[in-house]
């Protein structure tokens, strides 16, 4: 119930940060999608330098070849992390 969630959480005076924080994580919660979260200000920034560099270092490795060695899948492409 969206009328119910903005009630608990919308025009709430929050005695810190990190208890509007704890708030929004809450509501990012009630969404149960495992790929939305909260990051604070400070944490997005870190991320952001991560990704910023030339070489980020963040992310998922994932390398594609081939096995073409004897005995080996003859050329089935293969899938490495």
């Amino acid at each position: 119930d969206w009328r119910g969630v903005r009630r608990q959480y919308v025009g709430k005076n929050y005695k810190s940060s990190k208890e509007a924080y704890e708030a929004v994580r809450a509501m990012c919660g009630m969404l149960g999608d495992k790929y939305t979260r909260f990051v604070t200000p400070a944490q997005y920034k870190t991320l952001q330098s991560m990704y910023q560099q030339k070489t980020p270092q963040a992310g998922v490795g994932v390398e594609l070849y081939a096995d073409n060695a004897p005995g080996g899948g003859g050329g089935i492409p293969g899938l490495s992390t």
